[in-house]
């Protein structure tokens, strides 16, 4: 069932994977697809977004008593990501090794584009589809959190942007905090006079080695990512600066340690005579699918219908379905497919990118 075009499908990723997108930058991916919708019967519409833009496409129900269904997949990727060569083999898809593949996330938008060749040709009946595709999400989901979620019509909503075996659904994912920490200190001459300074990075050295670091929890970790300060090896630093993550899936968790880590930084800079400016900003809330609700029992259909046995699991990351579900949308992040991602070692086996369309196909086919 559902034999999707291997060869095309093989064609779009490889076409997609070697179009240079880094984030805020991915105007030849929405170029690709606005002429992939214009010749394909699909309407399109792009919403700014900084200096880049998302994507709407859609497609019109031939089977109004089918339910809307949104798939949703990034257009951006990580560096390095010029000059992408995409090797094939008899099994997969690698770059030469200079460069990141691009699978994250053009395997997601080549799986969907495919599907929708597919049911149009084998004119299976479907429902309305919605097709988001957002830009700037690996630099902290910045194109979904500027769509307005409002207007999506679909109460089924698949992010194809995950790790593991096809059929594998992410229904569990993190709360995330950023916590920014400066430091004021006083300067003086460090030769001359060393005493009459306050060393705000002695002070971040005192702060950081009390806090919480790595894995808290199976819930729960935090990471102090970066840190700054100084100006000259011959003045006592006056300024200094670092900051931290907290991610959990419980937001009890989250907010018992973060008053925790914000405690401990105002205690730690009165030992240390310095003043703190502490910044937090909640990046994205946290999400749990029920195993009841209504897109997992779809989801699972789907599966049924081409033989893949669903498995689920809870992620340490982010994703657009973060954004997704703070909208009140019912969204699970289903596996892509793709392999050491974010490196240049990435590569996607052509059969899983094959099993990633005829899911999405069976998710049209049974809604």
């Amino acid at each position: 069932m559902y034999q999707v075009n291997e060869k095309r499908l093989y064609k779009i990723f490889k076409d997609l994977a070697s179009i240079s997108s880094p984030s805020m930058k991915e105007e030849k991916v929405i170029d690709y697809l606005e002429e992939f919708s214009q010749k394909h019967g699909l309407s399109f519409t792009a919403y700014p977004c900084g200096k880049s833009r998302n994507v709407m496409m859609k497609l019109k129900a031939t089977d109004v008593s089918k339910k809307s269904v949104l798939f949703s997949a990034h257009t951006d990727t990580v560096t390095p990501c010029e000059n992408i060569k995409v090797i094939e083999n008899e099994t997969r898809f690698t770059s030469d090794g200079t460069t990141v593949l691009g699978g994250d996330d053009k395997a997601g938008i080549a799986a969907v584009l495919e599907a929708v060749l597919y049911i149009s040709e084998n004119k299976i009946p479907h429902g309305d589809l919605e097709l988001l595709f957002t830009c700037a999400e690996e630099i902290g989901l910045v194109g979904m959190k500027a769509m307005n979620l409002k207007n999506i019509k679909s109460k089924l909503c698949y992010v194809l942007d995950s790790g593991g075996p096809i059929g594998t659904a992410a229904i569990q994912a993190p709360y995330h905090l950023f916590v920014g920490t400066e430091i004021k200190g006083k300067a003086a001459h460090a030769g001359m006079e060393p005493e009459n300074g306050i060393s705000a990075i002695t002070a971040l050295a005192g702060i950081i080695s009390k806090l919480p670091s790595g894995r808290i929890d199976a819930e729960t970790t935090t990471n102090i990512g970066t840190v700054s300060g100084g100006k000259a090896t011959n003045i006592v630093a006056a300024d200094a600066s670092f900051a931290l993550e907290i991610r959990s899936l419980s937001q009890k968790k989250m907010k018992a340690l973060e008053s925790k880590i914000i405690q401990t930084i105002k205690n730690e800079a009165l030992k240390h005579r310095v003043k703190v400016k502490i910044e937090r900003n909640l990046e994205y809330s946290g999400f749990c699918v029920k195993m009841d609700s209504p897109v997992i029992e779809h989801f699972e259909k789907a599966c049924a219908s081409i033989k893949i046995k669903p498995r689920y699991e809870a992620s340490g990351g982010g994703s657009d379905t973060n954004v997704l579900q703070s909208a009140g949308l019912e969204a699970v992040n289903l596996s892509a497919g793709m392999s050491k991602v974010h490196t240049t070692s990435e590569y996607i086996k052509k059969s899983d990118l094959v099993k990633l369309s005829r899911l999405v196909t069976a998710l049209i086919d049974k809604a």
